[in-house]
């Protein structure tokens, strides 16, 4: 497997990217090298997304 160097869309300063929970950044990293959606969820979709606030 290659060395790849994922780069966020976001600013390097940014708040966000700063601010990404762990499981957060490793989704990120997972879909940027395998170009395919990876999402983790310690619980239901519907809990997910409630404590998102979604």
């Amino acid at each position: 497997m290659q060395n790849r160097v994922v780069k966020s869309p976001l600013k390097p300063n940014d708040y966000y990217d700063q601010h990404f929970g762990f499981f957060c950044k490793k989704e990120w990293n997972w879909e940027k090298q395998t170009q395919f959606p990876v999402k983790l969820r310690l619980g239901s979709y519907q809990e997910a997304q409630r404590l998102e606030g979604k």
